[in-house]
């Protein structure tokens, strides 16, 4: 699985960022689910669920790079970023 970067207007392929692989006990290795993606307010960083492996992966929005992988419980969907003042 991996998270892909795609430019505006013109829909170039920027590069893409590999997300966790799961590797369930005598099963192939599957991918890790992911289902919605937000970003931070100031676009540095990208959130994505990852239903599958019951995690978020933080992305680095400039190099695509993963920064962490958050364990988060039974599937994780539906994501948002809040502000707090």
């Amino acid at each position: 699985m991996r998270y892909s970067s795609i430019r505006f207007p013109d829909l170039q392929l920027v590069g893409y960022c590999p997300l966790p692989v799961q590797q369930p006990a005598n099963h192939a290795a599957i991918g890790s689910v992911p289902e919605w993606i937000t970003f931070t307010p100031d676009s540095q960083r990208v959130y994505d669920s990852n239903s599958g492996a019951r995690s978020v992966s933080v992305i680095d929005a400039r190099t695509l790079k993963l920064v962490d992988v958050v364990n988060v419980g039974e599937v994780p969907k539906r994501i948002n970023t809040l502000i707090v003042h």
